[in-house]
């Protein structure tokens, strides 16, 4: 039993490529998938012989006997690994995951915008773009940044993410009550949520995860903070007048970078440790992993981040921002993010205290739907009565699309937003 890891714009394409190189091994030896399995999120891996998870949970998953270690020499082309993701694998000899892919929050941004582009800290891209800068979900034009910050598991991370940024401390030492988190990387949330609106950070788009990465394909938005993969989700065009880099999140512009990894994990109750060691390498194989990223059809590749050398370098063959990526990767040094041997607990106890610490006192306004308006004197008409419970009109209003909400025609901006 196999779970792969589902959060790709493609999963039946690796899937494809997992069956079609293994069949060619062991036409004998079939291989079923787990269709629930989610990433580690939700549950621990149980009834799989390989399993591919987020590396946040690798020291819990390794302190709970729930990973077997593997040795160096059963491993493929072990030198070929980006350093980050294999070295953060490693623990006290064993390795205890095959890094698959690799994602990290990078910044989004069109080539000409030398203000972004000079900004390497969050307080002078914050400057740069501006905060407030409008109330709908979905931005009216070029302006303020998209990003999810809707999940609580997204919450938690982002708040380890904004106090290694802060501090340069890692590991970050995880809260264990709200009394206990870090109150400037709180702040620098707040700071991200401004800089977005209430309504596109917050609220989960009708689209789909990649839904921002569209929006910001059409126009919306100046900013977008997403994983790489996101570039799929755009156009020929938007690609081809793209710049990204990670996306600063304190104010020292030397501080490490956290990079994600999605491991490939061996159970240690399967019942043929070799078979399943052989299926592993086979997974994060340069073969597998090119056939089920690249480019089909009209398809254009998936852009997932590559974690071996080799990938990078036959992707690059098809586009060049593969390139690109890789002197990103290279030029970032990161560290593996990992959440250490208590992160489920963290993420459970702690994420609804981030999520509404975050939110609290929301200073931007957001919108509410105000029915049908076309003009500027229907909005006159309309949404002073529509934002009277929410701190009055701003005299900003949007119409749907692109502004507002799924289902609503238009939107009025109102100076407060519904208790979050």
């Amino acid at each position: 039993m196999v779970g792969l890891y589902p959060w790709v714009p493609r999963p039946e394409q690796l899937q494809n490529a997992i069956l079609e190189a293994w069949s060619e091994l062991h036409p004998g030896v079939a291989l079923r998938f787990d269709a629930d399995w989610d990433g580690g999120y939700a549950a621990d891996p149980s009834g799989m012989d390989v399993f591919v998870f987020d590396a946040i949970f690798l020291d819990y998953f390794r302190s709970r006997n729930l990973l077997a270690g593997m040795d160096p020499s059963t491993i493929s082309d072990l030198d070929d690994y980006v350093r980050y993701a294999i070295d953060g694998a490693e623990h006290e000899g064993k390795y205890y995951g095959l890094p698959m892919f690799g994602c990290a929050n990078i910044l989004f941004y069109r080539t000409g915008d030398e203000p972004v582009a000079n900004a390497n800290t969050l307080t002078a891209l914050t400057q740069a773009v501006g905060q407030c800068s409008y109330t709908s979900q979905i931005p009216p034009d070029e302006r303020g940044l998209l990003i999810d910050l809707a999940g609580g598991t997204t919450n938690a991370c982002m708040y380890i993410d904004l106090a290694e940024s802060i501090d340069g401390q890692w590991p970050v030492p995880l809260p264990t009550e709200p009394s206990e988190l870090n109150a400037t990387a709180i702040v620098g949330g707040k700071s991200l949520l401004s800089t977005a609106s209430f309504y596109n950070a917050t609220k989960d788009p009708s689209d789909g995860p990649y839904a921002r990465a569209a929006w910001f394909s059409e126009g919306n938005g100046r900013i977008l903070m997403g994983f790489t993969e996101a570039m799929s989700a755009m156009t020929a065009d938007t690609r081809a007048n793209l710049e990204f880099k990670p996306f600063p999140l304190g104010d020292d512009a030397a501080a490490s970078s956290l990079f994600y990894s999605d491991l490939i994990g061996i159970s240690p109750e399967t019942r043929n440790p070799a078979l399943a060691a052989e299926l592993a390498n086979l997974m994060a194989s340069t073969d597998v992993l090119v056939a089920g990223m690249k480019g089909t059809g009209s398809d254009s590749p998936q852009f997932l981040m590559p974690v071996r050398t080799s990938v990078f370098r036959s992707l690059e063959r098809e586009n060049a921002l593969y390139t690109r990526m890789y002197e990103m990767v290279m030029d970032a040094n990161p560290i593996l993010f990992n959440l250490g041997t208590e992160s489920r607990e963290y993420i459970s106890n702690m994420k609804g205290a981030i999520k509404q610490q975050i939110r609290a006192d929301y200073p931007c306004g957001c919108d509410q739907d105000g029915g049908t308006i076309a003009t500027q004197s229907q909005a006159d008409a309309t949404c002073p009565a529509v934002c009277e419970s929410f701190g009055g009109w701003n005299g900003q209003w949007t119409p749907y699309p692109p502004g507002g909400t799924s289902g609503w025609k238009s939107g009025c901006g109102c100076n407060a937003c519904p208790a979050p």
